[in-house]
Order: structure tokens, then C-alpha cells, then sequence
């Protein structure tokens, strides 16, 4: 019974000290995110399949949020969020773009072409078959929820964090999307 309690409560003080080193390294995360500039490197395609030139025209925005999906589990749960999101984006402003930049292996491609096709989103979805873009921009071992960010029109980021589960996160991107925009 002793060495029951002991490991109990052991384990108890390692999941809040877990819990504390994951808040630091969030912390530490957006720090090291803050105005790194974004690279979006040519060998994406688009859902739907755009012209390059409308996908540039919309890298070339003065201000994006770009939100990044590494993997494709977190992909089809990210990709049901961007359905309840669109009315939020479209509430922010007409002149930001709203980008998703997918990372989809090679064996996984009919798995994403089937979620896109039943999503029917608005907004194009860029992707890469592999993590370049991840690894050009050194996001690959983020947490998730620093994968979305608000860029200014030098692609660099302003901003880090999910911000449509999260009203304070979100008037903060509107109140500096004004300031962008100006």
C-alpha cells in the first residue's frame, strides 16, 4: 500500500511538471517563431487545383494567416475546424488570406483527395508531397497549437497561435490585422 501511494503520487508530480515543460516550450516556441520570415517554396499544388498565378496572387497578400498540417490525422480533424471556421475568416477582413499548407506523404494522397472532396471548402488548400515546407521553415516539430500564424506582407510572422477556439487570441489577430492593413 506504501509503494502504491508513493507511485501515485509520484506520477502525479511528473504529469504537472510535464505539463509545465510543455508551457515553456510553447513559450519558447513563439519567441523563436516571432517575425521569422515565412517561405513558401514552388512545388506546391492547390485544392482546387488553381492557377499558380491566383496562388501567388495570394502568397503576394499584404496579410495572411497560414495555418500548417503536418500529418494527416491532424489533417481531417483540422480540415472539419475549417468548415466551422470560414465565417470567422470571412468576418476578419477582405484583404486577408486564409492558407492552408498541408504536408501529405505520397501514400496518403486518395486518403487527403477523399477528405477535401467531402469538405468542399471555399478557400484553397496548398500542399506539398513532402515536409518542405515544414523543413524550409523549421516548423516540423512544433506543437499544433503554434502552427497558425499571422503573416505580414514580407511574409514574416506576427503572430502565433490558433486564434478561432480562442476569443482573446482572436481580437488580438483583428486588432493587429487593422494595424496591418492600414
Amino acid at each position: 500500500m506504501k509503494y502504491k501511494s508513493f507511485f501515485i503520487s509520484l506520477s502525479v508530480l511528473l504529469f504537472f511538471v510535464s505539463s509545465c515543460n510543455n508551457e515553456d516550450r510553447v513559450k519558447v516556441e513563439i519567441k523563436n517563431l516571432m517575425n521569422r520570415k515565412v517561405l513558401f517554396p514552388m512545388c506546391y499544388e492547390s485544392i482546387p487545383n488553381k492557377d499558380s498565378v491566383i496562388v501567388n496572387s495570394m502568397l503576394d497578400k499584404d496579410v495572411k494567416i497560414v495555418s500548417y498540417v503536418d500529418d494527416l490525422p491532424c489533417t481531417s480533424c483540422g480540415i472539419k475546424m475549417m468548415s466551422i471556421w470560414m465565417s470567422k475568416i470571412d468576418s476578419l477582413n477582405s484583404n486577408v488570406e486564409y492558407l492552408v499548407v498541408v504536408n501529405v506523404a505520397e501514400n496518403d494522397k486518395s486518403k487527403f483527395f477523399d477528405m477535401m472532396d467531402s469538405a468542399q471548402l471555399p478557400h484553397p488548400i496548398i500542399y506539398y508531397d513532402t515536409d518542405t515546407f515544414g523543413v524550409v521553415n523549421g516548423l516540423s516539430e512544433l506543437f499544433a497549437v503554434n502552427k497558425t500564424f499571422l503573416l505580414n506582407k514580407h511574409n514574416r510572422i506576427v503572430l502565433v497561435g490558433e486564434p478561432f477556439n480562442n476569443e482573446k487570441l482572436f481580437d488580438l489577430y483583428k486588432k493587429t490585422i487593422m494595424d496591418l492593413s492600414k
